[in-house]
């Protein structure tokens, strides 16, 4: 076999092996899957980018809140 279609069969053979992984790992998670739940149970509406946001709105609040205090006392 020549070098380049080694090289050629090598990635081929390590990409499907890779890609068949990814996919089996979703099937095998589907499959073990209790029969009386159903995907909707599972699927939740991610707020965390809205509890970042508050958190950061909280620590300038603060933060604004201990400068005018600290200001105020001089």
């Amino acid at each position: 076999m020549e070098p380049v279609s080694a090289i050629i069969a090598a990635v081929l053979t390590a990409g499907s092996a890779i890609f068949g992984k990814l996919s089996s790992s979703a099937a095998n998670r589907r499959a073990r899957m209790p029969e009386w739940l159903s995907p909707a149970d599972f699927q939740q509406r991610d707020r965390t980018v809205q509890y970042i946001i508050l958190a950061i709105a909280v620590a300038l609040i603060a933060i604004v809140l201990l400068v005018l205090i600290k200001k105020s006392k001089r």
